[in-house]
């Protein structure tokens, strides 16, 4: 018997240290969503809709897979993503990962989404400023005939 690994799964995680695999995964993450929000929240406060919106998504996914790819990776996100060293032993290839990097997730386009439509709610909604509800409130109520009358005034009425 031989002490070498029999298949190319063996030897792929031979390669991988869970810890730092758990940690490149969640920095990985980490980065998207905070850049989906922040990406959401830039298109709510400018107004954008539409493809727009989805346009900046896209291009702060792009940015941030640049920047890990350059800061992180240091050129060579092969060596740190999970999928490009399974790649490289399982087909015999090169796993480059910039799949890995380039993949934005569903949940990073719905956290996207939701800040997109929360800020966009918030400063592009309807201004309306104290005293103009005041105004119509009080407008209201004197068009308004009360429905029934007080204890008081009906005393009142009854001793008079």
């Amino acid at each position: 018997m031989s002490n070498e690994p029999s298949s190319s799964g063996q030897q792929s995680a031979q390669l991988l240290y869970a810890p730092n695999v758990q940690h490149n995964n969640l920095t990985l993450t980490s980065i998207r969503f905070i850049s989906a929000v922040f990406a959401g929240a830039v298109a709510g406060i400018l107004g954008l809709t539409n493809f727009a919106g989805f346009g900046l998504f896209a291009l702060s996914m792009l940015w941030s897979a640049f920047c890990v790819y350059v800061v992180c990776c240091k050129g060579k996100p092969g060596k740190y993503m999970i999928s490009a060293v399974t790649a490289k032993t399982s087909n015999g290839g090169s796993g480059s990962g910039i799949m890995e990097l380039l993949n934005p997730g569903s949940d990073n386009a719905f956290t996207f989404v939701l800040v997109w439509t929360l800020f966009y709610g918030i400063v592009h909604a309807r201004k309306m400023s104290i005293d103009k509800l005041v105004k119509r409130l009080m407008l209201l109520s004197e068009k308004a005939e009360p429905q029934y009358e007080s204890r008081l005034e009906i005393l009142n009425k009854q001793r008079h």
